[in-house]
């Protein structure tokens, strides 16, 4: 899913929270960067992002 994307589905589907969207995928790529200068594997930095994306998601449903 690009950016853009992910904004228009965000506009959609919560109101314009488009900017938390575009703020949230920079953060996470300057930590990716930081993370590749240290010497991580790119594939690394992408299980490390799916593990922390499904422990977020467990954590919502869990208190809701």
């Amino acid at each position: 899913m690009s950016l853009s994307s992910g904004a228009c589905l965000t506009d959609c589907q919560m109101g314009d929270a488009t900017n938390m969207v575009i703020i949230l995928a920079g953060e996470l790529l300057k930590k990716a960067e930081h993370l590749l200068v240290m010497g991580l594997h790119p594939s690394e930095i992408i299980k490390g992002y799916e593990l922390a994306c499904t422990k977020a998601l467990s954590e919502l449903e869990s208190k809701s």
